[in-house]
């Protein structure tokens, strides 16, 4: 096995775990919008705020158009409220988002931030530095995942961990 994909099994196994912490900022993101029509703006909206700020009535030859994901130099959110978008990510943009993580370490993990860096390990291109500054993000992206979860949760993640123990219950008999 060669190590660029030695390299790519561990970004993979480092998505894996990043996955789950991410799923609430995914489950929140809305599909892209943009108006089309005689005034074309340059601006990227959410499926609320491109209906308050332009309605779904076409006006002069303007329109929306969108809903769905695009391909993105970087992340992408909402001109508008700021609301987390859906993407996925060039190769520009996996490394720009890569290089951006190494040199901002991130202190607590944020679902949001779970989601940018979960799509740069995702996208990743197959170069050796690049691999390695993202193997250095996912690992301070698995550091930075807060130990207990937020008030009233249920839980971060269903997988099992060590001795067969899943996070929220145990499977084995408590001892007395």
């Amino acid at each position: 096995m060669s190590n660029l994909s030695v390299r790519r099994e561990f970004i993979n196994a480092l998505w894996r775990r990043i996955e789950p912490f991410s799923r609430p900022a995914w489950a929140a993101a809305s599909e892209q919008y943009w108006i089309n029509g005689d005034d074309d703006s340059d601006g990227t909206y959410c499926d609320k705020c491109a209906e308050v700020e332009y309605g779904f009535e076409a006006r002069d030859g303007t329109f929306i158009d969108g809903g769905f994901s695009l391909e993105s130099d970087g992340c992408v959110h909402c001109d508008r409220c700021g609301r987390l978008l859906e993407y996925s990510l060039t190769d520009a943009g996996a490394v720009y988002e890569i290089n951006h993580y190494s040199e901002n370490c991130v202190r607590v993990l944020t679902a949001e931030e779970a989601a940018h860096i979960e799509t740069a390990l995702g996208a990743c291109v197959d170069e050796p530095a690049v691999q390695q500054r993202a193997i250095l993000v996912g690992l301070a992206a698995v550091a930075a995942i807060p130990l207990l979860p937020p008030p009233g949760s249920q839980g971060w993640f269903n997988f099992p961990c060590s001795r067969g123990r899943q996070h929220g219950r145990s499977r084995l008999p408590l001892r007395r």
